[in-house]
Order: structure tokens, then sequence, then C-alpha cells
């Protein structure tokens, strides 16, 4: 999945969001992508469903993979 400077403003918005809710753990995936779900973070949802290792990579590491 390759992203535009715009999606990935986008998802590390939303990242964000639910990251400075403090109700969950950021590496947990399953339950980062129901919250997604859950507040109708699309491009979040859409990352973890088709790019899981990127998203991880960007979570563990704050880089993009292929940057």
């Amino acid at each position: 999945m390759n992203l535009t400077a715009a999606e990935k403003k986008t998802i590390g918005k939303q990242i964000v969001a639910i990251r400075s809710s403090g109700c969950i753990r950021m590496i947990d995936i399953h339950k980062v992508h129901e919250i997604a779900q859950e507040r109708g973070y699309v491009a979040l949802c859409a990352l973890i469903e088709q790019d899981p290792n990127k998203y991880a990579l960007h979570i563990l590491t704050g880089l993009w993979l292929g940057e």
C-alpha cells in the first residue's frame, strides 16, 4: 500500500487521536482497528487491513515503510 503525503498526515492524526485517549496500547493492532472503526477512521482501518506491517513499523519507529 503506497501512501500519499495527505494520507500519511490523515493516518497520523487518527493514530494520535487514539493514542491520546489512553484507552489502548497502540501495539494491540486488533483493538486499535476496532476503535478506528468505531470512530470512523477509514484511512487507519484501511492501512491496518491492507498493510499491518507498515502500521506496526510506524508505531514502533515513527517511520513509514519505504521511506
